[in-house]
């Protein structure tokens, strides 16, 4: 599977930039520590607090909208 097939969950910074830099489909951040922003300018796609606040739909539509972002 390419990196652009595949999906990163993390909750520390340098697992969300290691991602972000990797051209991964969708980097998800979990903010464990309350870091939502942390996570944000760090590379993550989508920040949730904990992996139920977020579904199949929605990682679909973030992955759909960060592809239009790509030039």
């Amino acid at each position: 599977m390419r990196p652009e097939q595949a999906i990163v969950i993390e909750d520390a910074v340098t697992g969300v930039e290691a991602g972000a830099n990797g051209g991964f489909a969708l980097v998800i951040g979990v903010a464990r520590e309350n870091n939502h922003a942390e996570l944000q300018r760090h590379g993550a796609d989508l920040v949730v607090g904990d992996l139920g606040e977020t579904n199949l739909a929605a990682i679909n539509a973030a992955i759909r909208a960060k592809r239009g972002r790509v030039t």
